[in-house]
């Protein structure tokens, strides 16, 4: 075998090697990838539903909040127990406490 010869096998192996190093890291990432997801779906799922519910009880009509009157929350406006705009006749939510 000459040099050359050796040459051209030392980075046919090489080569080949490099190749099979990248599809098995490539599968493992994607085992990696999958699992991650696995387990942050129901992360995202609960943070999902956290937010949802805080835009839902945050207030959505705050009239006359500075003259003491409190705040209707999103809810109440959905469900139409709160006017969207203007003074209501139901109980308000307080922000903050009041002792």
């Amino acid at each position: 075998m000459t040099t050359v010869d050796f040459g051209w096998a030392l980075t046919g192996y090489l080569f080949v090697s490099l190749v099979l190093l990248f599809a098995s890291s490539f599968t493992t990432l994607g085992w990696i990838m999958i699992i991650h997801g696995l387990i942050l779906m129901p992360i995202f799922f609960i943070v999902l539903v956290l937010r949802l519910a805080t835009i839902l009880v945050s207030p959505g009509n705050s009239y006359g909040w500075s003259q003491g009157k409190g705040c209707y929350s999103n809810v109440q406006i959905v469900t139409g127990r709160a006017p969207a705009t203007g003074p209501g006749t139901i109980p308000a939510w307080k922000i903050g406490s009041e002792r």
